[in-house]
C-alpha cells in the first residue's frame, strides 16, 4: 500500500470513530450549574477518555473585590453595562496591556473590568476523564454566557464533539422599588456543596438628582447589622 493511501485509511479511520462514539450533553444550561456528560460508542460507555473545552478560546476569571464594574469601555467613568460582586465568575475574552479585561459577565453583558480585580485562570483545554460508565460533570463549564463546545479525547485524537449554550444567570428575587433604585435576591450553592447561601443585592443609580444617600447607624447602635 502506497503512504498516500495508508495515511487516507488512517484518516478514514478517524472519522469513522468520530462518528461512532456520541458526547451527551444539555442542550443548554444556566450560569453556575454543574454540566453532566456521558460519553458512548453504540450505547456502551467509553472510559478514562478526556474531555476538553475546544472553545471560545478564553479564560475563566473570579472576582476577587467586594464589588467590580463591568464598563462599556476601558475608562473609569464610562457607562456601567453590570455590576459583579466578589466570588462571581466571568469569561475573560482579552486581557490588554493598559489592565483592563474585556470580558461576559454572569447575567450576559459582555465589556470592560479592571484585571486587578480579577483572578484569573485557564478555561479552553482539558477539564478531566471519563468514569468507567462514561459520565463526567463538572461545574467549570458553565462560566458566563455562550456557546461552548465540547470536545471527547482518546490518544489524543478527538473522537466525538458537542456543543451546549450557557444561559444568563437570572435572579431569583427582583423587585423594581423606584426608577434608581432596585432590589435583587440570589440563592446559590458553591461549587464545593457549601451552602445555600442568600445574597441580597440593593442596586442604587448615584446620577439619580431626586436621591440622596446618607449614612445611618443600624438599629440606631455604633455597632449592629
Amino acid at each position: 500500500m502506497s503512504l498516500r493511501l495508508f495515511l487516507l485509511a488512517i484518516g478514514l479511520t478517524a472519522r469513522a470513530v468520530f462518528a461512532a462514539a456520541e458526547l451527551q450533553a444539555p442542550k443548554t444550561v444556566m450560569v453556575g450549574k454543574e454540566v453532566e456528560l456521558r460519553l458512548t460508542d453504540g450505547g456502551k460507555p467509553i472510559a478514562q477518555a478526556e474531555i476538553r473545552i475546544t472553545s471560545p478560546s478564553a479564560q475563566a476569571a473570579t472576582v476577587n473585590t467586594a464589588v467590580a464594574i463591568l464598563r462599556s469601555s476601558p475608562f473609569t467613568l464610562s457607562q456601567v453595562k453590570a455590576v459583579t460582586y466578589q466570588g462571581d465568575r466571568l469569561l475573560v475574552l482579552e486581557k490588554r496591556s493598559d489592565n483592563w479585561c474585556l470580558a461576559i459577565a454572569p447575567a450576559g453583558a459582555t465589556g470592560f473590568i479592571t484585571c486587578e480585580s480579577l483572578d484569573v485562570a485557564a478555561y479552553n483545554g482539558p477539564l478531566g476523564f471519563t468514569d468507567a460508565q462514561g459520565n463526567f460533570s463538572t461545574a467549570n463549564l458553565a462560566v458566563a454566557p455562550s456557546t461552548i463546545e465540547v470536545t471527547a479525547f482518546r490518544n489524543n485524537q478527538p473522537i466525538a464533539c458537542t456543543k451546549l449554550r450557557v444561559d444568563p444567570y437570572t435572579y431569583d428575587r427582583t423587585e423594581t422599588i423606584t426608577k434608581s433604585i432596585t432590589y435583587r435576591e440570589r440563592r446559590f450553592v458553591r461549587a464545593d456543596g457549601d451552602g445555600p447561601f442568600t445574597m441580597q443585592i440593593l442596586e442604587v443609580d448615584p446620577t439619580d438628582p431626586d436621591l440622596d444617600i446618607l449614612p445611618v447607624r443600624a438599629n440606631d447602635r455604633a455597632i449592629g447589622r
